[in-house]
C-alpha cells in the first residue's frame, strides 16, 4: 500500500512540471518564445503578429480578421483586430511546447517563397539559447501542425483588449 501511495505522488508531481525543458534524442529542449506573423493576400486572410513566452504570456496584434456572416459571406470583425494580451491555457501550452520540442526545428527549414495570392508566414523561434527565423507562402507539411496552432491561438484565444500599442518582434528582410 505503501508503495502505491509513493508511486502515485510521484507520478502527480510530474503531471504538474512545467513543460518548458523536456529531453528529445539525448539532448535537451528548451523553449524561450514563439513569434508568428502573417500577411495580407488578395482575398480575406487575417493579419497576425502574435508572441507567446515560455511564462505562458501572449501579445497579439491583429490587423485584420473576418467573421463569417452567411453561408459564403465574410465581413470584417473589427472586435477582433487591435492589441490584446493574456496568458495562454495550460493545455493550449503544453501541445504548443511538445509540437516545438518534436518538430526537429534544428533541421526544419521554409523556401521563403513569397510569390503568388497567399499569406505569407513568419515564425521567429527562441530554443535552446538560439534564434531561428523561418518564412515562406508554402511552409513544408511537417510544419502545419505548428502553423494551425498558432492560427488558433490567434484566432480563439480569450484575451484581454489592450489599451496599449505594442510591436511584434519582426525578422528583416536580410535576416
Amino acid at each position: 500500500m505503501i508503495k502505491i501511495a509513493a508511486i502515485i505522488l510521484c507520478l502527480t508531481g510530474l503531471l504538474r512540471i512545467e513543460p518548458r525543458k523536456i529531453k528529445t534524442d539525448n539532448q535537451s529542449f528548451s523553449f524561450e518564445k514563439i513569434i508568428f506573423h502573417t500577411t495580407a493576400c488578395n482575398g480575406l486572410c487575417p493579419i497576425y503578429h502574435l508572441e507567446v513566452t515560455q511564462n505562458k504570456q501572449i501579445r497579439l496584434h491583429t490587423e485584420d480578421a473576418y467573421l463569417r456572416s452567411e453561408k459564403f459571406s465574410f465581413t470584417r470583425d473589427s472586435s477582433k483586430i487591435g492589441y490584446f494580451t493574456g496568458t495562454i491555457q495550460d493545455s493550449t501550452y503544453k501541445n504548443l511546447f511538445t509540437e516545438l520540442s518534436v518538430i526537429d526545428l534544428n533541421n526544419l527549414a521554409f523556401n521563403n517563397a513569397q510569390c503568388c495570392d497567399g499569406s505569407v508566414i513568419t515564425m521567429i523561434v527562441y530554443y535552446n539559447g538560439k534564434r531561428k527565423i523561418l518564412r515562406s507562402m508554402f511552409p513544408p507539411e511537417k510544419a502545419l501542425k505548428l502553423i494551425g496552432m498558432l492560427y488558433d491561438i490567434c484566432g480563439k484565444s480569450q484575451l484581454m483588449r489592450s489599451a496599449q500599442q505594442f510591436t511584434v518582434e519582426r525578422a528583416t528582410e536580410n535576416q
